[in-house]
């Protein structure tokens, strides 16, 4: 039993040859094999997470299942590997099909036909190594479990980039280039593009809004990151993610206005974006001192040397708007009487802002400045919040 993949035959500068193709689901999963590095292995890959190939999988149900969806599933192409027979030389498939009769164990075999190259494939367990590419694989097996979609799972195809005859140490390198040294696009520009989809709702294109909408503000233009790059103090993806995840989750107090948002039921979800920009208005208006300032007419993060507006600060402030949702109300919300229950909330926080936020002379009393991470970013909240007053 064999199968055959039609390959076009790809040549970059000096390096070795590389083949492109496609390859049926259901043929590689005869196939294939996964291996995953150990101490002391000649094994390159990480081990299999069964989260993420959850994930890929929820993914292709998604995917299947929206009747408007109409791209490429998996547009990038699997890296696969195989040993070809190099001891025999076959010109025609008669050939090639008497020597799988005859070897239990045979070997993938390339054939020249005209200006196409073929390789014919034994259905032997693990006679194809998936270099790069195996939780997209695993992900499809484990969606494969799902009997209402076998039809898809039957007649589904990877592109693939075929390495033939490749020895371990130069598999290794490939995949090495692939994953570290080839820098995949920064999340902020990630955010940027999903985040202008039209006609999308999801928590990457309301976030977005309100980045945008921050950063276009004139009391806040260029401050951010846009695309992660260039001028500005906090990047666009931070921001990004920090309201995804203290303002949208399932657990935050502005999810009903986001669920709302993702129905299309109802214009509340406008008022967040002016509550955000307003209440950072106020922010600016009482900690004037630690705000960023503009230096030759932009916003440059290396002569920032406060945590206000850095991610510590950002994090914490944002995080604290969402323990102010009560505050808020949205069907009717008035600007004026959102800073008079601010002016009551931060009494405490303006008072001590100087000790909070203030530049100390010895550094190692700079809590707040000189580190960064989840944990600062979370004592910095838990601080500011016992100094709210109720």
């Amino acid at each position: 039993m064999y199968f055959k993949i039609e390959l076009s035959s790809i040549k970059q500068s000096n390096a070795v040859n590389v083949y492109n193709g496609k390859i049926k689901f259901r043929d590689l999963e005869k196939c294939a094999r996964i291996t995953a590095r150990k101490e002391d292995s000649e094994s390159f890959q990480r081990e299999v997470n069964k989260l993420r190939t959850k994930k890929i999988s929820e993914y292709i149900r998604k995917c299947v299942e929206d009747e408007n969806f109409y791209l490429s599933i998996f547009p990038t192409p699997l890296v696969l590997a195989i040993e070809t027979e190099i001891q025999k030389e076959f010109s025609n498939e008669e050939e090639i099909l008497s020597y799988f009769d005859d070897n239990e164990l045979a070997k993938p075999v390339l054939l020249k036909e005209d200006d196409k190259i073929i390789a014919y494939i034994p259905k032997i367990e693990k006679s194809i190594f998936i270099v790069d590419g195996q939780h997209r694989f695993m992900g499809l097996k484990d969606f494969s479990k799902n009997l209402l979609h076998q039809e898809v799972v039957d007649s589904f195809e990877f592109f693939i980039t075929l390495l033939v005859d490749y020895d371990i140490y130069e598999q290794s390198k490939v995949f090495a280039d692939i994953n570290f040294t080839q820098k995949p696009v920064n999340k902020s520009l990630y955010y940027d593009i999903f985040g202008s989809i039209p006609d999308e709702r999801n928590e990457i294109t309301f976030a977005h809004y309100i980045v945008k909408r921050f950063n276009n503000d004139e009391s806040f233009t260029g401050i951010v990151k846009m695309l992660g790059s260039g001028s500005g103090i906090v990047s666009q993806a931070f921001l990004v993610e920090t309201i995804i995840q203290n303002m949208l989750s399932i657990k935050s107090n502005f999810y009903d206005i986001y669920k709302d948002y993702v129905e299309d039921d109802g214009e509340n979800y406008k008022t967040v974006l002016n509550v955000f920009i307003d209440y950072f208005k106020y922010i600016k208006e009482n900690f004037e001192d630690f705000i960023p300032k503009l230096v030759e007419g932009e916003y440059k993060s290396s002569k920032y040397e406060y945590t206000l507006f850095k991610t510590t600060g950002m994090f914490a402030l944002i995080k604290l708007l969402n323990r102010l949702y009560s505050d808020i109300e949205i069907e009717n919300y008035n600007k004026d009487e959102f800073y008079k229950i601010l002016d009551v909330r931060f009494s405490e926080i303006i008072e001590q802002k100087n000790d909070i936020f203030g530049y100390k002379k010895d550094k190692s009393e700079n809590e707040f400045l000189n580190t960064a991470g989840k944990g600062i970013q979370n004592k910095l909240y838990n601080k500011l919040e016992k100094l709210l007053v109720f």
